[in-house]
């Protein structure tokens, strides 16, 4: 009863005063929200239009033989696209602003009714009170909703960070043409795997492309020896560069140095290179190995027909070597 009281005496303490000034504070927030919303909608309906006529112009490319300065003139292409797209983060920001303010807003007047409702004289005042609130709150909760519509023709999505999803990437190229998976891949992402040791060893991988949710796995065949290098990027994850170390090997620059000779032996392998995003969406291709010094470059050539072990996929950032290296037979990328 007393912690019913309580809060009976809290509501009844609003006042037609500051419900006053809630309205005034009320009428300056929606100015803004109205200029910055309809600024940013203006600018992030420009640059979707603007990226959805690149879209057209690259697959209109994509339909026909192009050559390779052609297939350059598609990259610059889509690299300003991407740029394009990833301005719209303002108009994102702006929105999820829009959204939190609005009904912040409409929870402050329903807490607030109780002043005015406390002032009414009359049923028919208080009738009138509530429609009023309702017909205040109406426009802040279904806004939010209408202008997310105005972000919703982007010819490829981008996450927060800017990156796409494998899938997204590849089917915004196979949309409307006949190019298949793997010649995407090669032709537009270009994946490409450099290790380098200096004191340490460094592992990193590059594309044409900020791709998010990805699994690379390099596997090197050479007589009784087998290395798997699984490079895994969770959704949302932009590193890049990783470094190793042993699960056993306390002595980390030794296990660097004995695994970058390793991979030099290996120069003659044979080379598999998965980019996939599941067990079961995989493309597999052979690979070369280029060897300058202290730099090591893996890279895709063809596609082949290969499985991929579940086992393998599973690794997650870890290289393996069949047979032991040393002390250690895998080694942990973080």
């Amino acid at each position: 009863m007393f912690d019913k009281f309580c809060i009976c005496d809290f509501f009844n303490g609003a006042s037609v005063y500051s419900v006053q000034y809630l309205g005034w504070a009320t009428a300056i927030v929606v100015a803004m929200l109205a200029l910055t919303s309809i600024v940013f909608s203006q600018f992030n309906e420009r640059s979707i239009q603007k990226s959805n006529d690149i879209a057209r112009s690259i697959r209109n490319y994509l339909n026909k033989e192009f050559d390779k300065s052609e297939e350059n003139i598609i990259k610059e292409d889509y690299d300003h696209m991407i740029y394009l797209l990833s301005n719209t983060s303002i108009y994102d920001k702006t929105m999820k602003l829009f959204t939190y303010l609005s009904y912040f807003i409409v929870f402050l007047w329903w807490f607030s009714l109780v002043g005015y409702l406390n002032d009414a004289k009359t049923l028919i005042d208080k009738i009138i009170i509530i429609g009023s609130t309702i017909l205040i709150s109406l426009p802040f909760i279904y806004l939010p909703e209408i202008l997310k519509g105005f972000n919703k023709n982007q010819p490829i999505k981008l996450n927060e960070k800017g990156y796409i999803e494998l899938k997204d990437f590849i089917d915004f190229f196979k949309k409307n043409t006949n190019l298949v998976d793997s010649d995407i891949i090669l032709r537009f992402l270009s994946p490409r795997i450099n290790i380098k040791f200096d004191t340490i060893l460094e592992i990193n991988y590059s594309m044409s492309s900020k791709i998010s949710n990805l699994t690379c796995i390099v596997i090197l065949n050479n007589g009784d020896k087998r290395l798997i290098i699984n490079l895994n990027q969770d959704l949302f994850e932009s590193k890049r560069v990783f470094h190793i170390h042993s699960f056993e090997n306390n002595l980390k620059n030794q296990s660097d140095l004995g695994l970058f000779n390793l991979l030099r032996e290996m120069n003659k392998s044979e080379v598999q290179i998965y980019i996939s995003n599941s067990l079961r969406n995989f493309n597999c291709f052979s690979g070369k190995i280029n060897i300058n010094r202290n730099k090591i470059e893996i890279y895709p050539i063809k596609k082949i027909e290969r499985t991929l072990d579940k086992q393998i996929f599973e690794l997650k950032n870890t290289i393996e070597v069949t047979p032991q290296l040393g002390k250690g037979e895998k080694f942990k990328i973080n």
